[in-house]
C-alpha cells in the first residue's frame, strides 16, 4: 500500500492496514486503531501523544510526521 492510497474517505481497516504494512505495527496497535476507530478523516487531527496512546513507538510517529506532511492534502475533505 502506498501513501496515496490513504485519503479521507479511508475506513478504520483501511487505516490500520495501510499502517501495518508501512510500519509494521503489531496486533495491539493495528486492534487499538480499529477500537478508536481511527479512519482518514480522524488522521490530521491526531497528535504525538494520541499516536503514542495507540501504541506507535517513536520512531513509527517521526515517520508517519514526515509522510503526513506528503499526504495531508489526501487526507482534507474535499468540498
Amino acid at each position: 500500500m502506498k501513501s496515496k492510497d490513504i485519503c479521507f474517505k479511508s475506513t478504520k481497516e483501511e487505516v490500520a492496514k495501510f499502517f501495518a504494512e508501512y510500519f509494521r505495527i503489531n496486533e495491539d496497535v493495528y486492534n487499538n486503531l480499529i477500537k478508536e476507530y481511527i479512519s482518514g478523516d480522524i488522521l490530521p487531527n491526531l497528535s504525538q501523544e494520541d499516536l503514542s496512546y495507540l501504541g506507535l513507538r517513536k520512531i513509527s510517529i517521526m515517520k508517519w510526521e514526515n509522510i503526513m506532511t506528503k499526504i495531508k492534502i489526501n487526507l482534507k475533505e474535499i468540498k
